[in-house]
């Protein structure tokens, strides 16, 4: 094993990654890394995304929120992937109790409110799996409630189409 290379970070939080690191994991300018921590350390990773940020998902969510009202949300157990008429930021953090609601893998309509992390401004009405195969990890769309108004079925129906349009085209 070779030693450790040591960085110091800047007034920024920046630190630079040094050239054989970037040659052994093919990064070049431009590249997403995907940072998690676990216990005392950070695991950056080349992210591989899922295809699911592409313009067309885009516009799909841009129709469907013209037609339903309502903010919307795709996202992994992890993370926010992509969020339209809401404040949550793509990339935010997805809370360790929403991630096991994405891993049941089913439709749930949320009669009190849940949230996607530990802010408690945007509540979920309703969570809609994206159909992708079982070694995927699970993600979903969501549809959030307007203050205390829940999303109607024809909303919920109108997402459910868009959920399985995206799932069929791009996962």
């Amino acid at each position: 094993m070779r030693p450790a290379m040591i960085r110091t970070i800047d007034a920024q939080g920046r630190f630079i990654i040094p050239s054989e690191i970037r040659k052994t994991m093919n990064l070049s300018d431009g590249d997403a890394l995907e940072i998690h921590t676990e216990d005392n350390q950070i695991h950056l990773t080349k992210y591989c995304g899922t295809g699911i940020d592409s313009p067309e998902i885009k516009q799909y969510l841009e129709i469907l929120y013209s037609v339903i009202r309502c903010s919307i949300a795709i996202c992994s157990e992890d993370y926010i992937i992509l969020s339209k008429g809401i404040g949550l930021l793509e990339g935010a953090s997805v809370s360790a109790d929403f991630s096991e609601y994405l891993r049941r893998r089913e439709q749930i309509i949320f009669d009190t409110p849940v949230y996607t992390g530990h802010s408690k401004a945007y509540p979920v009405d309703t969570l809609i799996p994206l159909p992708v195969g079982q070694l995927q990890p699970p993600m979903g769309l969501l549809l959030f409630r307007n203050g205390k108004k829940q999303v109607t079925d024809e909303g919920r129906l109108c997402a459910k189409m868009i959920a399985m349009l995206i799932s069929k085209k791009f996962l």
